[in-house]
């Protein structure tokens, strides 16, 4: 499955979170959407954005499955770094 059919709505809210987002990881998610609805292929998509194939595809089914809403930033875990800093310092 190469391409994902896009709303209008859907389409404008990834426009706009291209334009807006504060982070790369947003940015990239609206470019890999608006890219497969447009119909590029998968290898120019992560030709394109330097991602893998699987990221691409996770994005693509989190839409598929969950519409605009599956793109919001999960919760970030703490690294194992500041873990340890937090344990050194405190």
């Amino acid at each position: 499955m190469c391409c994902i059919t896009l709303t209008p709505a859907d389409r404008a809210a990834l426009l706009d979170r291209f334009a807006t987002a504060p982070d790369h990881a947003s940015r990239q998610r609206a470019v890999i959407l608006l890219l497969l609805h447009a119909g590029a292929t998968w290898a120019v998509v992560t030709a394109g954005l330097g991602c893998s194939s699987a990221t691409v595809s996770r994005w693509a089914g989190r839409y598929r499955a969950n519409g605009i809403n599956a793109l919001a930033l999960p919760p970030r875990r703490p690294r194992r770094l500041t873990a340890w800093a937090a344990i050194l310092v405190g």
